[in-house]
């Protein structure tokens, strides 16, 4: 059940009211019923494994707090959640490492080919925190297992965030609420642009990368430059689209998620785009493995030896493969290499480099990345990064005349094979540098713009903005980016 669908909409027309019709008490518990709900859209089979992660930890946290084998209870929250994402997310992927290893024939592989249950990733770390933050004496455990399993599986944020940490989410699903027409403006302001991130913009980008990193040997080094810039936009627009339609619709119930993005493509660093990028999910790295593993305390080369751990941890968080391997480690080396310069005298002079610059090097280097994010496979990476390499610089810069001949016939496989898919794509790019200014402009003066309008300008502006969306929206909508992990 996407958050675009019809079916969402009703659950919520359905959801809402009696929300804020019920006896303040038991708002927690249509929360609950409506989370349950939700999930069990997607796939009603792993409902029970949600609910037993929740039994678990409840059980943990109390047994944890009340000091009886803390330890003990604190390694069966670990091995609960950890073994499920074992099972479920990474068995088949060392099973088929180790066979490959060994020289193990296919028949002879032991393969689960199962599933992956939705959310699986993000409701397992946000249980663990709250069990960690326990035994650290951090977190008192909550006496109601209605709260902590509606915490848990609270709908907007459980398929793909933001991670929320118990002492964040918990009181504010165990206060009360009232409904609030300020709240539900602003929630719906939220939510209308991320739908309009992730439909008119992440989608049609969608549309002409999809097939590039499909089949890279099938497309010219231009395509490949091109649909690696464009995906860059398309995963930030669709996942901070998402995190804004979350964040929208919990804000209308008044629930304050986490900021999950902070214009990450203008970071001046990569440590500085890893403060700005999928916020809650290294903020917990960071404080449940990072720090555990002693941080920057011990010398340079625990240091590196820690980030390395973490952001490999990242990748394979990610996903089952090599590819997500590699893409955490290759900026797990970057940081170590910016953390090393920046000591030196190199350092000190690129320090000095305009803004500007900075945040293009860095956005340069993030992309190249994305490659191995994206492509489906090591094959895939290795044949993009070829085709990557036989671009030549008369290839980026062609004179009026070729541009004329050649692009404009709208007949080349530059430009992916569709010229309806490579307009829309640019159109969506196109949007990407004003949304960008609309959130510098919203951090800095700390307000947002439209509020100073008269009613019927505002009913304009959202009225427009809706239609962009029905108008524009591909006819096929994607499933969320994040929603495989």
């Amino acid at each position: 059940m996407l958050f675009f669908e019809l079916q969402f909409y009703l659950l919520f027309a359905i959801f809402y009211p009696v929300y804020f019709r019920c006896p303040v008490r038991y708002q927690r518990h249509v929360i609950l019923v409506a989370s349950y709900v939700f999930y069990a859209a997607w796939d009603a089979r792993f409902l029970s494994l949600l609910v037993a992660s929740t039994l678990v930890d409840f059980v943990a946290g109390r047994k944890i707090h009340a000091g009886q084998r803390r330890r003990f209870w604190l390694g069966v929250s670990l091995c609960f959640n950890l073994g499920m994402l074992g099972v479920f997310k990474y068995f088949d992927f060392f099973s088929v490492t180790f066979a490959d290893a060994f020289g193990v024939s296919p028949d002879n592989r032991i393969l689960l080919d199962v599933v992956l249950p939705a959310g699986i990733s993000f409701y397992t770390f946000q249980t663990l925190s709250y069990t960690l933050d326990i035994y650290r004496g951090e977190q008192k455990p909550t006496d109601s297992f209605v709260d902590f399993a509606a915490f848990v599986a609270f709908f907007p944020q459980l398929i793909a965030g933001p991670i929320e940490r118990a002492g964040h989410l918990l009181p504010q699903i165990a206060a009360e609420h009232r409904e609030s027409l300020a709240n539900l403006r602003a929630g719906a302001r939220l939510f209308l642009f991320g739908l309009f991130k992730k439909l008119v913009i992440a989608d049609n980008m969608g549309r002409f990368v999809d097939p590039v990193f499909a089949d890279p040997g099938a497309f010219p080094p231009q395509t490949l430059l091109l649909a690696a810039y464009f995906f860059a936009f398309q995963i930030y627009c669709d996942f901070s689209g998402y995190t804004d339609m979350a964040r929208g619709i919990a804000r209308s119930l008044g629930i304050e998620l986490s900021l999950n993005f902070r214009r990450p493509y203008l970071a001046t660093s990569l440590r500085d785009f890893w403060q700005r990028w999928h916020i809650t999910l290294y903020s917990w790295l960071r404080d449940y493995v990072y720090k555990p593993l002693g941080g920057s305390r011990h010398g340079d080369v625990r240091t590196a030896r820690n980030i390395l751990v973490v952001f490999t941890l990242s990748g394979l968080w990610h996903g089952a493969g090599w590819n997500f391997i590699l893409w955490g480690a290759f900026h797990g080396v970057w940081l170590c290499l910016e953390r090393w310069v920046g000591s030196t005298g190199l350092g000190r002079t690129l320090g000095r480099l305009p803004a500007a610059v900075k945040a293009v090097l860095i956005f340069h280097l993030v992309t190249a990345a994305w490659i191995l994010f994206r492509a489906p496979d090591m094959a895939t990476v290795s044949a993009y990064f070829r085709g990557l390499a036989q671009l030549r610089p008369a290839d980026l810069l062609p004179g009026v005349e070729r541009f004329a001949a050649e692009y404009g016939s709208f007949d080349l496989p530059v430009l992916g094979g569709s010229p309806e898919a490579f307009g829309m794509a640019v159109f969506g790019l196109a949007l990407c540098g004003p949304l960008m200014l609309l959130q510098v402009y919203r951090t800095r003066k700390g307000e947002i713009f439209e509020a100073h309008w008269s009613r019927s300008q505002q009913v304009v502006f959202y009225g427009l903005l809706c239609l962009t969306v029905f108008w524009l929206a591909p006819d096929v909508q994607k499933q969320f980016i994040y929603f495989q992990f």
